[in-house]
């Protein structure tokens, strides 16, 4: 396994699913906590990959330029792990 640092380009809040059990609208304010579809990029034996991977349920959105710790295989790049770790916080993907 090797490990670099990548980078996030963005991350899209999922609004359509959240943890609160009760109907309600999804608001910050409601306390819901939301997925979010984070595209990073980063760098491995001199190609760039541009990926997607679902997060968790988050508190708050990942920003662009935030770091990533990605863990990948030398044959198989694309199928990576991603730690998000520019938001003061780490969240494994």
């Amino acid at each position: 396994m090797q490990t670099v640092t990548g980078t996030v380009i963005s991350a899209k809040r999922i609004w359509c699913i959240h943890i609160n059990r009760r109907p309600s609208l999804p608001t910050e304010k409601g306390g819901a906590l939301f997925p979010y579809a984070v595209t990073f990029k980063f760098e491995a034996d001199g190609k760039t990959y541009i990926l997607k991977k679902f997060s968790g349920f988050l508190a708050a959105s990942p920003l662009p330029g935030d770091s990533v710790a990605v863990t990948y295989r030398a044959a198989n790049p694309e199928k990576c792990k991603i730690v998000i770790i520019g938001n003061n916080e780490s969240h494994h993907l």
